[in-house]
């Protein structure tokens, strides 16, 4: 009885998992650019030892964070204790976040939990600042180092690679 509750309680627990990417963030200053809309958050970033930039498109974003804690206080962050690091995008398994967002929208009369099986919560902690959303889906490219970064010209990118 005792280990199923332990075993309940560990599948509750976040779980941090990375995302497979080809981006490589620089770790000194990737002087991070966040732009969002109502339905996209795009964040661009500097890559390491590359003359590019990497690009990650946040699909059907419905909520973001970007900010605090810096690469030296990453440890009081409330993932630190499942899995989070630095440098990595990452997949909040279990989010709290999520489940907090889901609970305020059960006062919609229409509400239905089941509706929204498709979004994730994503985490990217950088040098100086964090970025975390709650999106359906994402998807990455290579920028040119200095393009304007436009949402027109981020939407353009995405939209010539057929994304």
């Amino acid at each position: 009885m005792e280990q199923a509750k332990v075993s309940n309680l560990q599948e509750r627990n976040p779980a941090v998992v990375p995302v497979p990417t080809l981006l490589r963030c620089e770790t000194g200053s990737p002087d991070p650019l966040l732009i969002q809309t109502e339905g996209d958050a795009y964040l661009t970033f500097s890559l390491y030892e590359e003359r590019e930039r990497g690009a990650i498109r946040f699909k059907r974003c419905q909520s973001a964070k970007f900010g605090y804690p810096n690469n030296e206080a990453l440890s009081g962050h409330p993932l630190y204790r499942f899995g989070l690091i630095l440098y990595d995008l990452q997949l909040v398994r279990n989010s709290p976040w999520l489940e907090e967002i889901k609970k305020m929208n059960r006062v919609h009369r229409s509400h239905d939990d089941s509706l929204h099986p498709h979004l994730n919560h994503y985490v990217f902690p950088l040098h100086d600042s964090t970025f975390e959303c709650i999106a359906a889906s994402h998807d990455e490219l290579k920028i040119p180092e200095h393009m304007d970064l436009s949402i027109a010209n981020l939407e353009a990118q995405f939209a010539i690679l057929g994304r």
